[in-house]
């Protein structure tokens, strides 16, 4: 069991050697902060991981983990914010993660960002009258 939750982060947090102009001690705490909040988020713990991945992502800000954010903010019913991680994950560069992997999450993102749009609550005002 422990095999594939080691392969799920390594692939999530997968780092180029552009990143070793950063601590070595934070991209391990990023890794296992994002590895903790895989193990919470299968078993249903969406608060609990949301906190590990967001922790994660101010070390390092990486496609994948800002689809996981959104996820977790999902399941909580947080879809404004969920959109707001879908988008920006479409906008951040591969320059610490595998591109492979980052641009699956970047895929990612837009299909669930797309389906989510109409479940995001939208008011509408009209004005009559108003010169």
């Amino acid at each position: 069991m422990r095999t594939p939750l080691l392969f799920v982060g390594l692939a999530l947090l997968s780092v180029s050697p552009s990143v070793l102009a950063q601590d070595d001690a934070e991209i391990n705490d990023a890794y296992q902060k994002a590895a903790e909040g895989l193990t919470k988020y299968k078993v249903g713990r969406y608060a609990e991981a949301l906190d590990d991945y967001t922790r994660a992502y101010t070390i390092v800000h990486l496609p994948a983990l800002a689809v996981h954010i959104a996820r977790a903010n999902v399941k909580l019913g947080r879809f404004v914010a969920a959109m707001q991680f879908y988008d920006e994950a479409l906008t951040l560069s591969d320059g610490v993660g595998d591109p492979q992997i980052q641009a699956r999450a970047r895929v990612e993102a837009k299909a669930e960002g797309q389906a989510l749009l109409p479940r995001i609550p939208r008011l509408l005002f009209h004005a009559s009258g108003v010169n």
